[in-house]
């Protein structure tokens, strides 16, 4: 293998473990629950237990009447999750990638970093793979009872969390809620940097949302007696005044050497 090839397969696996970082572990979680999920309901349906008889009999002459019926069902709820999942998302990130576009790019990324936001895609997504699960296990000899039950209940709770997911997502769109998030995460930022690199004090400034103040956040690493690193502080400073004798100073400077002209 070339050392160039070498290099593009690091680079490959490094952005697949920042990806998993940053945002699939969640939604990858939230999937392998449904698919434990789906094992559990299977086993459920081939296997008799006592005290869930009656649930499964009640279920069978209410519900879940035959395969051919569980069939349709199934494949009804399978192809609309799907289509109401494939949908919204579309329209989201259209709509996410749209406000990066007028603010900053921060915006789409403060969006897929939220957590609440991962775990509404990873619903989807293994919803979608249970109703499929449960669908690929029916047959002539044994219908999914409980599987199609908790498929049936599994998209309700799908659509609330649409309804949720659609909801903090117009929230999140707010400007003030994006500046927080920006701000939040330049100073989570600007301390990892310096617990990551050891270095003397690094410092960000910013300003807080609705008013006129302009800080700067300095973060200094601490050591023990024998130098090893046991954290970092993060001391917050009004530069507001500063900053606006900089300016009367800048424009003093200007009037003069406009007069000396």
């Amino acid at each position: 293998m070339k050392p160039r090839d070498v290099g593009t397969w690091r680079d490959t696996w490094a952005d697949v473990r920042r990806s998993f970082a940053d945002f699939l572990a969640v939604p990858s979680a939230t999937v392998a629950a449904f698919l434990l999920l789906a094992v559990g309901t299977y086993l459920l349906d081939r296997h008799t237990v006592g005290w869930l008889e009656p649930t499964r009999s009640f279920l069978k002459h209410r519900l879940i009447t035959d395969p051919d019926t569980t069939d349709t069902l199934l494949g009804a709820i399978a192809g609309g999750v799907i289509t109401v999942t494939s949908i919204t998302f579309s329209l989201l990130l259209l709509a996410v990638q749209q406000s990066a576009a007028a603010l900053t790019s921060q915006v789409l990324d403060q969006f897929l970093r939220r957590r609440l936001n991962q775990v509404y895609f990873g619903v989807f997504i293994g919803v979608s793979l249970f109703v499929l699960l449960t669908l690929a296990t029916n047959d002539t000899r044994v219908t999914p009872v409980f599987g199609s039950a908790v498929a049936l209940l599994a998209t309700l709770g799908a659509m609330v969390v649409l309804v949720l997911l659609l909801y903090t997502t117009l929230n999140q769109m707010r400007p003030d809620r994006i500046i927080e998030a920006i701000h939040d995460h330049d100073l989570n930022m600007l301390a990892q940097n310096t617990l990551r690199t050891s270095q003397a004090a690094q410092k960000s400034e910013f300003r807080p949302i609705g008013t006129e103040l302009l800080l700067q956040a300095t973060a200094d690493p601490i050591r023990n007696d024998a130098g090893e690193l046991l954290g970092v502080t993060v001391v917050i400073e009004d530069l507001t005044e500063l900053h606006r004798l900089e300016i009367v100073r800048r424009e003093f400077v200007a009037n003069i050497s406009h007069e000396l002209r």
